[in-house]
């Protein structure tokens, strides 16, 4: 129970965090490679979790 609230609470960090590599990656035009980095890395910890 205390990993799971853990990890939904680094969840909730790494989408936070996401936002802002979003933003920074339209800003600096390498949306598509940083975009993928972070969706590989979010489906990564989506099935570690599971």
């Amino acid at each position: 129970i205390v990993s799971t609230e853990v990890e939904s609470s680094n969840m909730s960090l790494v989408l936070s965090t996401d936002h802002e590599m979003m933003t920074f990656a339209l800003n600096s035009q390498h949306m598509n490679m940083r975009y993928v980095s972070v969706f590989m890395f979010m489906v990564a910890l989506k099935q570690a979790s599971s």
